[in-house]
């Protein structure tokens, strides 16, 4: 397998950002449940985990771009089966772009979110690179 796709398959660099992306939308998911369940008396610890899913908001925003770029740059991708219908292949193409348009608006909405909130919280990300609020 090539790290660039082909017309019969997708290649390592698409499937890689692919599979990591979902295993972060996965974790940030997960995360989100944890800290949202803690109670007041956990602050300290809300607020590191507050700070970690901005974080990790940040990661998946960098791969969605950084997927887009590659798709853009690689224009060949595997063609859909030939017998699929007309109607799922239009199907598939606007899911896969609400995915994308998903992945990016999450993170920009979170982060502006984040920024307009009254208690002024900064962003951290990493707990060494803080990014200014609008």
């Amino acid at each position: 397998m090539s790290w660039r796709s082909t017309a019969e398959g997708w290649g390592r660099t698409i499937r890689l950002l692919h599979w990591t992306t979902v295993v972060l939308v996965v974790a940030q998911w997960l995360l989100g449940q944890y800290m949202t369940g803690l109670g007041t008396e956990a602050l300290s610890q809300k607020f590191d985990l507050y700070q970690r899913h901005k974080s990790l908001g940040a990661v998946i925003l960098g791969l969605t771009l950084l997927r887009l770029l590659w798709r853009l740059v690689e224009r060949t991708r595997p063609a859909p089966p030939p017998t699929m219908p007309v109607w799922q292949r239009r199907a598939a193409a606007a899911s896969h772009a609400l995915l994308y348009l998903l992945l990016l608006a999450m993170p920009v909405t979170g982060f502006l979110a984040a920024a307009a909130s009254p208690l002024g919280i900064p962003t951290v990300l990493f707990g060494v690179l803080p990014v200014p609020h609008p």
